[in-house]
């Protein structure tokens, strides 16, 4: 959070070590929630939350996909994440691609889409054109289960291992 300004300055230091020690970095800016627009004046205790309900949907999401081909998936070595919700999957998808939380860069590669609702093959169609439009990169897509409207991206960051 920006009030603690020494500390973030540090741990901004610090990523792109911790990014070569690890496999996979994901990358989580919980100022970023403050800075979403209709957000602003959000409680500290409700960016807290909203953080612990959009991280326990990326640590979710996660673990179903390593049930399959994890690492072919989740190719790059650092992703952020964002998530939208709405009835209309492609429109989700559209928003969740302005809200990443980390960083302001455009994705440096494949984005992953991960949806709750089992998507139609016009859905992937439309989501898949959306995002190789943003990003020239085509995505992957996870499909849900056909519960819930939210959508959750893994969108690649620039930092690799040295």
């Amino acid at each position: 959070m920006k009030f603690e300004n020494d500390r973030r300055k540090r741990a901004l230091e610090e990523i792109q070590d911790v990014v070569n020690q690890s496999d996979r970095t994901f990358l989580y800016d919980m100022n970023k929630i403050s800075e979403t627009e209709g957000t602003e004046n959000m409680e500290f205790k409700s960016v807290l939350y909203a953080s612990q309900a959009i991280l326990g949907q990326a640590v979710k999401k996660l673990c179903n996909m390593m049930e399959g081909p994890f690492f072919s998936t989740l190719v790059k070595d650092s992703y952020t994440i964002a998530y939208a919700s709405d009835a209309d999957s492609p429109a989700a998808v559209r928003a969740a691609m302005n809200m990443g939380m980390f960083g302001e860069e455009p994705p440096s590669g494949k984005v992953v889409v991960c949806s709750d609702a089992k998507l139609t093959d016009n859905e992937k169609t439309q989501i898949s054109h959306d995002v190789t439009v943003r990003t020239a990169v085509y995505p992957e897509i996870v499909s849900g289960n056909g519960e819930g409207r939210g959508v959750l991206l893994f969108i690649p960051l620039s930092f690799r291992r040295h």
